[in-house]
């Protein structure tokens, strides 16, 4: 199974988000993060730094391997809004945060609290098989600090 493996964080500069591999450097003062856009798209076998693009450590995050009804990539720290569908027609709107937790990608009711699939609701890849039409609502980090 190949797995697309990708990450993003927002720019330093303020102009958007930056894709591709990270590098985070740790620091007493604070941490750094870049983003390596992929292999493909750099002229030569050369890294020269400015390729690399500053961006802010706490919005880097990965690409969680599914798409939304626009076909819109989801990543980490994405607001989704969902239906949950039952045999009763008791559906139910939902909105969530992507998160990775205990080895899958989950819904959660909010950055901090609980997981939707502790009342019973599995993670993000059966939601998306249950509901085509879930859709990116904005980021947790669509606040962050400039």
């Amino acid at each position: 199974m190949n797995r697309e493996i990708e990450f993003r964080g927002k720019r330093v500069d303020g102009k958007g988000w930056a894709y591709g591999s990270p590098i985070i450097i740790k620091r007493k003062g604070g941490d750094m993060a870049y983003i390596l856009p992929p292999l493909s798209m750099l002229p030569g076998i050369s890294l020269p730094t400015n390729h690399f693009t500053a961006a802010i450590p706490s919005t880097v995050s990965q690409y969680a391997e599914e798409k939304d009804v626009n076909e819109q990539k989801m990543y980490g720290g994405d607001r989704v809004a969902f239906t949950i569908f039952d045999c009763f027609d008791h559906d139910i709107q939902h909105e969530g945060v992507i998160k990775f937790n205990d080895g899958e990608w989950q819904v959660w009711q909010s950055e901090d609290n609980e997981f939707y699939g502790s009342d019973g609701m599995p993670g993000l890849h059966w939601i998306c098989q249950q509901d085509d039409e879930i859709k990116v609502i904005g980021s947790i980090h669509d606040t962050e600090e400039q």
